[in-house]
Order: structure tokens, then sequence, then C-alpha cells
């Protein structure tokens, strides 16, 4: 099943952290595999505020919906 929605890419927000650009690839299959399974993810908190105010982004918070805790679960187990 192909997904609908628009990607989403760390690479696109702006951030002097190099530990969170080496962690952006990862984060983003995370979220492929969640969508995958039809699970949504949505960057939630400061991350979000500091994206429109184009400051550097610290960390990620996420929310996931559509997936109960045993299928997230699931998903995460592969990382």
């Amino acid at each position: 099943m192909q997904s609908t929605r628009e990607s989403f890419s760390l690479q696109t927000v702006q951030t002097d952290s190099a530990q969170l650009q080496r962690w952006s690839s990862r984060v983003n299959e995370i979220v492929r595999a969640i969508d995958a399974a039809d699970g949504t993810v949505l960057v939630v908190g400061g991350a979000v505020r500091d994206c429109f105010l184009g400051n550097p982004i610290k960390d990620l918070d996420c929310e996931v919906y559509n997936l109960s805790l045993e299928a997230l679960e699931e998903v995460l187990k592969q990382f």
C-alpha cells in the first residue's frame, strides 16, 4: 500500500547539532517503517516551534497514532 502522505525529511530542518544530523537518517528509517505499518508519526514540541522560527533543533519529540502499542513495539524491534 503506497502512502498518500507527504514525505517528511529531517534533512530539510535547520540544525547545528552534528549528533542530530547523524540521527536524522535513522529517524527517517523509523518513520518510514511506522508509515509502512499504517501508523502516523507527528513531530511535536519544541522542534516544531524551532523549525518555524528558524532556530537550531536540539531534539525531537514524536507522537505515533493509528498503531497499537504491540504493533509499534514490533516495528521498533527492527531498530
